[in-house]
């Protein structure tokens, strides 16, 4: 009797989580449905390539850098940065200025635009930053593009291959510059110019808050700042090939731009090629790791106090890698979710990239938005940007030379073009 009254229990218990099973499949699928997203293609200027692009914070309004191309510049004497402004819901053009840039081929700008962005809006929305490629940082009004103050960082970028990043923070007129990488030495031995410096910069005075020279063994991922400019990212890839898991080190430092101290180490446990502050509190990483057969990687938010993991972000198909971005309060996630196929060798040209970009509430963990499929870039596997706005309401997504650019908005403003 009491082994029939058993297997009516379990038998009913069964039949509960079953019958509940759809609901929660159904469920499941209400969370991930995405509204339809609004979308403005940026048109490219005759004999200009794309250098970079960024988002005001109400995602109203994009701004872009074009260059000449390589095969464009006949000589080194001076060359010249051009930055657009155009309003996403009107599709108008409000602003156009020439950077004159001295000394240096400007079309550099292109090939470090695959490593970091080169215009930021600044302080609510209040400037935009932009920095050349010979490490200035001009900073300008955001309606006229009028150079409120030019910033000389003397950052010496070699062409032959050390490289740089920039970014500003969202509430602030800080900027960090991170400068990194360089020529190998003799075969089998380190690189010579392996180290990492940091500095910190006012954009409105021009001065110098701090520096750091950082030696790891491990090459520079990516830095970030938070958004009221007291904090700096930096994160570590702990090795180039993909089919690799990273070694238990930390890969993610946070340095105190008051004190010059370290605050903390992470050992994230993937390979963190971008990060982004995801309001003032918390930091996100982005693996760059291949999907694997039992795993996938995933954008990880990071307790900025503790270094406590506090939430992951991910497609169930494909995951999250590569790309991640945040709002400035925080309430939400970007993630670049890439499927990826090999067609014919292992060349970046044999690649065929079918990529979208998902917006997730970070409080929740839901989807906001998910976009349709992005304008097919063949073996541009890297190239690809994001920059998400500070409201979390608006994408533009970019690639460095003759690429589309488009802006995909949550609101209602731009109407839907494709």
């Amino acid at each position: 009797m009491k082994r029939r009254q058993k297997e009516t229990k379990v038998c009913a218990a069964l039949l509960v989580f079953l019958c509940s099973l759809p609901c929660a499949i159904n469920a499941r699928a209400q969370g991930n449905s995405s509204p339809q997203l609004n979308t403005f293609p940026i048109p490219l200027p005759p004999g200009l390539e794309v250098a970079s692009a960024a988002l005001s914070p109400d995602g109203e309004r994009v701004a872009v850098i074009f260059v000449r191309p390589r095969w464009a510049v006949a000589d080194q004497t001076g060359n010249a940065v051009s930055v657009r402004i155009w309003n996403v819901g009107t599709k108008e053009p409000i602003a156009a200025r020439q950077l004159s840039v001295r000394g240096v081929d400007a079309s550099l700008a292109v090939w470090e635009s695959n490593v970091g962005t080169f215009v930021h809006y600044c302080e609510n929305g209040l400037g935009i930053m932009v920095a050349d490629p010979v490490g200035t940082l001009s900073y300008l009004n955001p309606q006229t593009l009028e150079i409120l103050h030019a910033t000389a960082t003397n950052i010496d970028v070699d062409p032959s291959g050390r490289r740089w990043k920039t970014s500003c923070a969202a509430n602030g007129r800080h900027a960090v510059v991170a400068t990194f990488g360089g020529l190998a030495g003799p075969v089998g031995h380190k690189k010579t110019n392996d180290a990492v410096r940091i500095r910190v910069f006012d954009l409105s005075s021009g001065a110098l808050l701090r520096e750091w020279n950082l030696e790891n063994t491990a090459p520079f991922g990516d830095v970030a700042i938070s958004p009221s400019g007291d904090q700096i990212a930096v994160s570590y890839v702990a090795t180039n090939r993909f089919t690799e898991r990273p070694k238990a080190i930390p890969n993610l430092e946070l340095l105190n731009v008051k004190t010059g101290k370290v605050d903390l180490q992470v050992k994230t446990g993937h390979l963190p090629g971008r990060i982004s502050f995801v309001g003032q509190t918390r930091v996100a990483t982005a693996d760059t790791n291949r999907p694997g057969l039992f795993w996938k990687p995933e954008i990880k938010v990071w307790d900025t106090s503790n270094g406590k993991l506090v939430k992951e972000f991910g497609d169930p198909k494909v995951g999250a890698r590569r790309r991640v971005g945040a709002s400035s309060d925080g309430n939400v996630i970007l993630g670049y979710i890439p499927q990826e196929t090999v067609n014919n060798g292992t060349k970046t040209e044999d690649w065929t990239v079918q990529a979208r970009f998902r917006l997730w509430d970070v409080t929740t963990g839901q989807t906001i938005a998910t976009s349709p499929l992005l304008p097919p870039i063949r073996g541009i596997i890297f190239g690809l940007d994001l920059d998400v706005s500070a409201n979390g309401r608006a994408v533009v997504v970019f690639a460095s030379g003759s690429f589309p650019i488009c802006v995909f908005s949550t609101t209602p403003s731009a109407p839907p073009l494709w």
